[in-house]
């Protein structure tokens, strides 16, 4: 028998309204692979890191985007005790995909999308490989990925397959 479902939190203060939205909904929400935390995107384009302690959750982290968050994907193998691994990337509105260290919330690289125009384009989904060493993301009409370098730096090396 499973087990009746619990409210980790009603309401806290990091999703009242803000001078970017009135109405700061949540739009979506990632579990960590190791189950310590969660990412919440909310209509202000944060996505916040929450762990979770007994029964509560507690804020870790914010990552601000310029726009709209459409997505966010945690890496595979991403463990609170090892640094390196602690991470996740995000797509949004008008942005390059961008790779955010959920521990402090900073920036660490930046993964471009290119249209057959040579414009930077949008991804409007996101989803690491298996095994961690590729990202893939939808865009319009097609599917992008680049292969990351060993060292989980910067470095892009795309290629593109269209859904057509």
């Amino acid at each position: 028998m499973q087990s009746p479902a619990r409210v980790l939190a009603v309401e806290t203060e990091a999703f009242r309204a803000s001078e970017r939205t009135s109405n700061n909904y949540t739009k979506g929400v990632a579990y960590s692979p190791d189950g310590s935390a969660i990412a919440v995107w909310a209509e202000d384009a944060a996505i916040r890191v929450f762990q979770q302690w007994e029964g509560a959750l507690l804020q870790e982290s914010v990552a601000t985007e310029a726009e709209t968050v459409y997505d966010v994907c945690w890496f595979p193998y991403a463990r609170r005790e090892e640094q390196v691994s602690w991470v996740l990337v995000s797509t949004s509105r008008d942005s390059p995909i961008h790779l955010w260290d959920a521990l402090s919330g900073q920036l660490r690289a930046t993964y471009r999308g290119y249209n057959h125009l040579d414009e930077v384009e949008a991804a409007i989904s996101v989803a690491f490989s298996a095994d961690g060493s590729q990202i893939f993301a939808g865009g319009n009409r097609c599917v992008r990925h680049d292969v990351l370098p060993r060292v989980r730096g910067l470095g892009r090396e795309a290629l593109e397959g269209s859904v057509d």
